[in-house]
């Protein structure tokens, strides 16, 4: 039986850090434009219902003599009907298992589609990941239910999507965020002017993969011992760069790096810069975290999307600084990335790509990996 806890005074206080930076950032939100946040629902706004699902496939090699060859597969299945005043929005997804010993396995940051819906013993399941209802206007758009935290924040048009973009985890989204898995929450993306828009976003702070059990039983139980809130607010520009800033707390027992007996919260601040103009595509982000708990304390990744003859070409590279207490063989790590994306169709992609890898988890881990990722994909 869980134990009931009051909010520690840690997490009050990094609460209130965080009111504080919204506040800066609500200060410099002079002007908001109409910049649809609900990214993993795009289509609200033009269908009144939908229903798209997508099967992907990943094979992976490395020189690496540890890691057997590698084959990994995924599905989701996305959909939405207008219900009243909004939509209500729904995501089932399943996946292959944990990798051991295995190309994924060894190098946990090179295939972000591997193992994303499993169990408790990392066996790969069927799951219900997101179910909400949502609001569109023209000041704000609102979403309340089990959300994804990555659809509303830190998103990007070319290294946000592992299916169909970059397939390593450093190009999907910034490292140095505690972002939870599939989660219970809120979050309301404002746009009342021009300019500038923002977004705010609290939730639980254990989604449905980060609970011992991986069940809805736990993701239910917001208030178990050792659970807290996530909170973030993101200040985005819309012009011909588009900027995001963000600040977010995560205030579960994260164990102190230092001492681990010890617990705190997590938090920090994150960037990025983004032109989706052709030919060259490219986006920028930076991150930091509280490197008492946070083993990522910095993070920065380049990533870039550019045409090859009737194809498009995509090179990224990503950079990871170890906090300082943290007990690594490496206080650093690197990651690449080199993809060339062949359309067959409006619906069938080959991704062939090539990974170089250093000291990955922090570890002397160096390998150069290659693999082929096959997309299809339907939408009704």
């Amino acid at each position: 039986m869980s134990t009931k806890v009051p909010l520690r005074a840690s997490a009050c206080k990094s609460l209130l850090r965080l009111t504080g930076l919204i506040g800066l950032l609500l200060s410099s939100a002079a002007a908001m434009s109409a910049e649809v946040v609900l990214r993993c629902g795009t289509t609200f706004v033009e269908r009144p219902g939908a229903l798209d699902w997508s099967v992907t496939g990943v094979s992976q090699v490395s020189n690496d003599s540890a890691a057997d060859p590698d084959a990994t597969g995924s599905f989701d299945v996305v959909g939405h009907r207008r219900v009243g005043p909004g939509w209500l929005f729904a995501q089932a997804e399943g996946s292959t298992g944990e990798t051991d010993g295995r190309v994924s396995g060894r190098f946990p940051l090179a295939n972000a589609d591997a193992g994303t819906a499993v169990d408790e013993d990392g066996n790969g399941r069927v799951q219900i990941s997101q179910v909400n209802y949502t609001q569109v206007n023209e000041t704000y758009e609102f979403a309340a239910g089990l959300l994804d935290p990555t659809c509303y924040l830190d998103l990007s048009e070319i290294a946000n999507d592992e299916t169909l973009a970059f397939l390593a985890k450093p190009f999907i989204n910034n490292l140095a965020i505690a972002f939870p898995d599939y989660t219970l929450g809120g979050v309301v993306h404002l746009h009342p002017g021009q300019g500038r828009d923002l977004t705010l976003f609290l939730s639980s702070s254990n989604g449905l993969g980060d609970n011992d059990r991986a069940s809805y039983s736990n993701l239910v139980d917001v208030r178990e011992s050792g659970k807290g809130v996530f909170a973030a607010a993101e200040l985005t520009g819309m012009h011909s760069v588009r900027y995001r800033l963000g600040v977010w707390v995560n205030t579960r027992d994260f164990e102190d790096l230092q001492n681990p007996n010890d617990a705190g919260d997590a938090y920090g601040v994150y960037a990025s810069l983004e032109s989706d103009a052709q030919p060259l595509q490219w986006n920028f982000r930076i991150g930091a975290a509280n490197p008492d708990v946070s083993e990522t304390a910095g993070f920065t990744a380049v990533t870039l999307n550019f045409p090859l003859g009737a194809h498009t070409a995509g090179l990224a590279i990503g950079y990871q600084h170890a906090a300082d207490d943290l007990d690594s063989d490496r206080g650093y790590a690197i990651f690449t990335e080199a993809l060339l994306h062949i359309d067959v169709g409006p619906r069938l992609r080959f991704t062939p790509l090539l990974q170089w890898t250093r000291n990955d988890g922090f570890s002397s881990n160096d390998a150069l990996i290659a693999g082929l990722r096959v997309t299809y994909s339907e939408s009704h």
